[in-house]
Order: structure tokens, then sequence, then C-alpha cells
């Protein structure tokens, strides 16, 4: 029976000694790293499109299209903690001011389509002219409805008071 050489192997990242088989060392993927290390090192390396289930980069939330913004952009201040994906009508309305956002600035969709991402669809807001202007035309769909239900009881007593008199 053949015996396995061992060898000593400190890890270059916390310095943890452990024993692994000579063949082992030798290979090209071989860096020292514990296996700690090793997962760590691997999710830095493994980020954005390095991922091996990376799909372009775009998700949808709640209708809205995200995209994946990498650290080094630009827009990368507009991103929030940990997350590496902004709304894309975000970015688009950034790319198009030059800067990026404040926290307190809302891109509206003039049509309501949440996905409709052109930039003659969109429009910089504060977050209390969006509620406002999102009351005001709740308020006049409303005031829209009661009409229509109002003509339609207002029809139908005519219509009532026309068959009685038949």
């Amino acid at each position: 029976m053949r015996t396995l050489r061992m060898i000593k192997v400190t890890c270059p990242d916390c310095g943890k000694v452990r024993d692994r088989i000579a063949y082992q060392i030798k290979a090209p993927t071989f860096t020292g790293r514990c296996a700690s290390c090793s997962g760590k090192q691997r999710g830095k390396e493994q980020r954005g499109m390095q991922h091996p289930n990376w799909k372009g980069g775009c998700s949808r939330t709640r209708g809205y299209k995200q995209v994946y913004i990498a650290p080094n952009s630009p827009f990368s201040k507009m991103v929030p903690k940990g997350k590496g994906v902004v709304r894309e009508h975000r970015l688009i309305m950034a790319k198009y001011l030059g800067r990026c956002l404040k926290t307190n600035e809302i891109v509206h969709h003039l049509n309501g389509i949440r996905d409709d991402n052109r930039i003659e669809n969109l429009a910089l807001t504060t977050r209390k002219q969006h509620e406002h202007d999102t009351l005001q035309k709740h308020l006049k769909l409303r005031i829209r409805q009661l009409e229509e239900e109002l003509n339609y009881v207002k029809l139908t007593r005519i219509l009532h008071k026309e068959h009685q008199q038949t």
C-alpha cells in the first residue's frame, strides 16, 4: 500500500496551518488558502458578470426593471448598500442629467407603465410633489367614476318613470 506524502501549508490570508497531500499543491489551481478564505475570495471574484449564474444584469421587481451597476461606475453611489442593482428608470434619468439622483428625487412614469423607460416618458419630481400629483390623479378618477354612477342612476330613474307611465 502506498503512503501519501503530507505537507504542511499555511493560508496566506488567515495564517491557518493544515496538512495537504503533495500532489494537491502541484495542481495549477492550488492557491494555499483554507476553505473559508477560498470561499470569501471566490465571492469577491464572482460578482456581476463574472458570476456563473449571470443572466445579463437585468431583473424585475414590482413591475420595474432593475439593472446591475458595476462598483466602479460613476452611478454606483445610487445603489442601495449591498444590492448592486438600481431601478433602470432612475439610471436613465441620472445619465440624462449627467449626475447621480438624490434619494428624495422621484422619477415618475408619465404614462403609468413601469417598464416604459423612454426618457420622454420620465419626469423628475420630489417625493412631496409626486404624492400630491398621484392623489390629484386618483381624485379625478374617482370623480369621473362617481359622475358615471350618477348618470346611470338618473337614466334608470327616467326609464323607470317612462315605464310606469305606459
